[in-house]
C-alpha cells in the first residue's frame, strides 16, 4: 500500500511545485524499480515485519520550504546491498555448454583428495594428476581456509567446482592462462580475470592437494566421501625423509618458536617426530577403514618405481594412468640436475636419490630419536629400522 502525503508552507509558484512534483514522482518510481533490481535491493522475507522508504524533496526560499513524504509498508525488510560484478563470460557452443553443465553435477565428477603434510613430498606426488590433460588441479586451495567449520564449507563446494579458495593457480596447468613460465603481469592480469569454475566445470576430474587439512578423518566426518565418486589419496614419506628435509632450513619451526639449526637437539628432534608420526599413524590407520575410497602411496615408491604406483592410483579412482604422466615421472624423478639444492620447492630433481638421503644427512642420534617416536607408525607400516635399539 503506497500513501502520499504532501505539506505545503506559504504560497510556492505553480512552476516550482510541479518541478517538485516530478521529482517526488521519479523518486518513487526509481525505489520501485530498484525492488526489480536483484543487484540493488534485496527483500528479505520476515512476516510482521515492515518499513518504511522516505524521501524528502526540500527548497528553502524565504523559510518557504515543501516536502514530499513517501510511506511504503510491505511485510518485507529491505536489504542493500552493493551491485553483483557481471559474470565472466565463457565462450562456449550450446553442445559444449551442455557438456559442461553434465560434467558440473556432483554426481558425474570425480574429485581426488591429496593430503599430505609439510616436506613430505606431495608437491611431486601431485604431478602425477597435474600432468594430467584431462585433471583440473588445485595446489594448496587451503591456504588462509581456518577452521573446521572453515574447511567444511570449502570441501563442499569444491565438489561443484565453486570453491572460495583456488589456492596457486600457478601451478596448475589448466587454470586457463597456460602453463606458467615466468611471473609476468599479463599472466597475473589473465589469473585474475579467468572464471576458474568455468575452467574447472571443463574437466570431469577435480584434484586438490592439501597440507593444511585437519586429517583424514575429517573428510568422513564432514560427510564429503558420501559422494560415490570422492576418494583420497594419502602421500606419504618415511618420516626421517620428511624431518631431514626439514632440517635442511637454517631455521626450523618447533612449538611456534624458530630455532636455530644448530642449536637442535635430540630431544627436539624426537618431539617433532612424535607429533608427525602421530599424525601419519592416525590418517593411515582410518584411511585403510576406508577401503575402496583411499589409498596411501609413498614418496619413496613413487621415486623407485613411478609407473606401477602411479599406475595404482588412476586404478583406485577407476582411470588409466596417461602416458604423459608416466612419461614425465620418467623423466623427473631421475633428472640429472641440482635443483634439490638450490630449490628446495623444485620438481626437477633425481628423486630416487632425494628420496634416501637423510641416511647419509641425519646425525645418526637424530634417526635414533626419530625411530623411537615413531615406533608405533613404522611397525605398522613395516618400515625398516637403523637403530637397532628401536626394533624392540
Amino acid at each position: 500500500m503506497i500513501s502520499e502525503a504532501m505539506t505545503w508552507r506559504e504560497n510556492i509558484s505553480p512552476t516550482t511545485t510541479i518541478l517538485l512534483t516530478l521529482i517526488a514522482l521519479l523518486n518513487i518510481y526509481l525505489v520501485l524499480a530498484s525492488f526489480q533490481n536483484n543487484g540493488m535491493i534485496r527483500l528479505r522475507e520476515m512476516p510482521g515485519n515492515y518499513f518504511t522508504v522516505t524521501l524528502n524533496a526540500q527548497l528553502s526560499r524565504d523559510n518557504n520550504t515543501i516536502t514530499n513524504h513517501v510511506s511504503i509498508t510491505r511485510p518485507y525488510v529491505a536489504e542493500v546491498q552493493k551491485p553483483s560484478p557481471e559474470p565472466k563470460q565463457l565462450d562456449l557452443t550450446s553442445q559444449q555448454l551442455a557438456n559442461v553443465l553434465e560434467m558440473g553435477s556432483e554426481e558425474n565428477r570425480t574429485v581426488v583428495l591429496l593430503v599430505s603434510d609439510y616436506r613430505s613430498g606431495s608437491s611431486l606426488l601431485g604431478e602425477m594428476f597435474n600432468q594430467n590433460d584431462d585433471v583440473f588441479y588445485l595446489f594448496e586451495p587451503l591456504l588462509g581456509v581456518i577452521g573446521p567449520s572453515a574447511q567444511k564449507r570449502f570441501l563442499e563446494r569444491l565438489l561443484s567446482c565453486n570453491p572460495l579458495h583456488w589456492g596457486f593457480l600457478r601451478r596448475s596447468r589448466r587454470s586457463g592462462c597456460g602453463e606458467f613460465q615466468e611471473e609476468t603481469a599479463d599472466y597475473r592480469h589473465c589469473l585474475k580475470n579467468t572464471n576458474s569454475t568455468a575452467e574447472c566445470l571443463k574437466y570431469e576430474i577435480t584434484v586438490a592437494k592439501f597440507i593444511r587439512l585437519r586429517g583424514i578423518q575429517s573428510i568422513k566426518d564432514f560427510g564429503i566421501l558420501d559422494k560415490p565418486n570422492v576418494f583420497v589419496v594419502h602421500s606419504f614419506r618415511d618420516p626421517r625423509g620428511t624431518i631431514n628435509s626439514r632440517l635442511s632450513y637454517d631455521v626450523v619451526n618447533y612449538n611456534g618458536k624458530k630455532i636455530p639449526r644448530a642449536e637442535l637437539t635430540e630431544d627436539i628432534v624426537g618431539n617433532i617426530a612424535n607429533s608427525l608420526c602421530w599424525r601419519y599413524y592416525n590418517d593411515s590407520v582410518f584411511g585403510d577403514s576406508l577401503h575402496n575410497k583411499y589409498t596411501r602411496v609413498t614418496y619413496e615408491d613413487v621415486c623407485t618405481d613411478p609407473e606401477t604406483n602411479i599406475r595404482h592410483v588412476y586404478n583406485m579412482i577407476g582411470q588409466v594412468a596417461p602416458q604423459r604422466v608416466l612419461d614425465w615421472f620418467a623423466q623427473h624423478t631421475h633428472a640429472h640436475s641440482i635443483s634439490a639444492k638450490d630449490d628446495k620447492m623444485g620438481l626437477e630433481r633425481n628423486s630416487a636419490l632425494t628420496a634416501v638421503r637423510w641416511k647419509e644427512e641425519l646425525p645418526r642420534e637424530f634417526i635414533c630419536a626419530i625411530e623411537k617416536n615413531c615406533k608405533q607408525l613404522m611397525d605398522y607400516l613395516q618400515l625398516e629400522y637403523t637403530c637397532s635399539d628401536n626394533n624392540m
